[in-house]
């Protein structure tokens, strides 16, 4: 599928009405403007408002810090790589050194400057739900947006083409991304907010049976993965150590469950092998196989890595497939990790891929969230963790730039004021 073909609703819209409705301040200040544009996602961020808040130099937070350290290892990166020319932009996907500054810069600037308003939500839920209504006419057959060409349907996949493509987005594995930071965030606005908001499930609902038909098993591993993580997060006291109890009682118990499961294909298969001690080079729709040459890759220069974007330019694996039903063979060239920690390290190095852990830990392990702080790191954790089998490419991760800022943001309450949800702002 040609990426002109592919049209990005989501980040769009939630990016345009954060703009839009920060034109006027009853504080007045500066409109700092943040844009971000490129083929594949034509999406803008703009007015993030300046607010009356000590600048960066004199409360300089731990988010700032990682963030700034993070930004210096890509100019350093990128100085030292053998692939220096192709830093800038990315050898082929655009995520070079200047997509990582604007997505830092976003999250900074919204983290510093903005302020969370649950319109951001709703009109987050109305493009999801967009998203998912196409999704939807796809897998009943339509090609509404032309996604498909040569007369293909979603069907088709896997028999007359490769891949699977669904939605406003395309690729299910960039969906799955996209979706699993969707859902905990509507989820728990609607269930927080109730009155009108509640109908924000509907398009949770609607993601959840587009995840569930584009077999993105990642996002199911995603979803109550960062449910597990935030449950005891949210809670105190006692309440708290049932949590965790029985948390730990259901993993022992999974855990089990596929160690002994006895099927002879699938994904559970695959990962009751593993527990076994055999990972087959096929495992993961061949992502062992990838991760095991991403890693050799790493290996030839773990401390700066490639450079920013340099993937397409070092991996180079083709997977061929023939299809009985139609005598077809099909063919997929991979130059993406399939794991973005993994695909930090080949490009950044291993210290590379510290800063941006150490970016992740500061922001989760902050003080108590609640309200809309807590909505935004949730989607963010279940990106997080659908992230060790993502690809991580410029059409999901602004969404996730953009929640990473909206966590330390203050809330803004009725009357146009503040109120903060952590100390550490920046």
């Amino acid at each position: 599928m040609a990426h002109g073909q592919v049209h990005t609703l989501p980040a769009g819209a939630l990016s345009a009405v954060h703009g839009l409705s920060r034109l006027r301040e009853p504080h007045g200040g500066k409109i700092l403007a943040v844009y971000r544009r490129d083929g594949a996602l034509g999406a803008r961020y703009r007015g993030v408002p300046l607010h009356r808040r000590a600048p960066f130099y004199k409360k300089a937070g731990r988010v700032f810090l990682f963030n700034g350290a993070f930004l210096v290892w890509n100019l350093v990166s990128a100085a030292l790589s053998p692939w220096r020319e192709k830093t800038f932009l990315g050898a082929g996907r655009y995520d070079g050194l200047f997509t990582q500054f604007l997505y830092a810069l976003t999250a900074l600037g919204i983290a510093r400057w903005g302020r969370k308003r649950v319109i951001y939500v709703r009109v987050f839920g109305a493009s999801v739900f967009l998203c998912c209504a196409v999704a939807l006419w796809q897998i009943a057959g339509g090609n509404p947006l032309g996604l498909y060409p040569n007369g293909w349907r979603f069907a088709d996949a896997g028999t007359l083409y490769s891949g699977m493509y669904l939605g406003t987005v395309g690729n299910t594995l960039i969906l799955g991304s996209v979706l699993s930071l969707a859902v905990p965030v509507l989820v728990y606005t609607a269930v927080k907010k109730r009155g009108y908001d509640l109908l924000l499930l509907l398009p949770a609902a609607m993601a959840l049976y587009v995840l569930y038909r584009s077999e993105c098993s990642s996002a199911w591993v995603a979803l109550p993965g960062s449910c597990a993580l935030m449950l005891p997060k949210l809670a105190r006291g006692r309440r708290r150590r049932y949590i965790l109890a029985a948390e730990g009682a259901l993993a022992l118990t999974v855990l089990l469950a596929v160690y002994f499961y006895p099927g002879q294909s699938g994904t559970l298969y695959e990962a009751s092998r593993l527990l076994h001690g055999e990972a087959d080079a096929s495992f993961g729709s061949h992502r062992v196989e990838i991760w095991r040459e991403v890693c050799a890759l790493i290996a030839q220069r773990p401390v700066f890595g490639g450079g920013p974007g340099t993937a397409a330019a070092r991996l180079h694996i083709e997977f061929t497939r023939f299809v009985p039903e139609t005598g077809r063979t099909l063919g997929t060239y991979v130059t993406n990790a399939h794991n973005e920690y993994l695909g930090y390290a080949m490009n950044l190095g291993w210290p590379g891929l510290a800063l941006y852990l150490g970016m992740v830990g500061v922001t989760f392990f902050r003080p108590r969230e609640n309200g809309e702080s807590a909505a935004w790191l949730w989607g963010a954790a279940a990106y997080w963790m659908q992230a060790f089998f993502a690809l991580g490419l410029v059409v999901s991760a602004p969404l996730l730039w953009l929640a990473w800022g909206l966590v330390p943001a203050p809330e803004e309450r009725s009357g146009g004021h503040e109120h903060c949800s952590g100390k550490d702002h920046a």
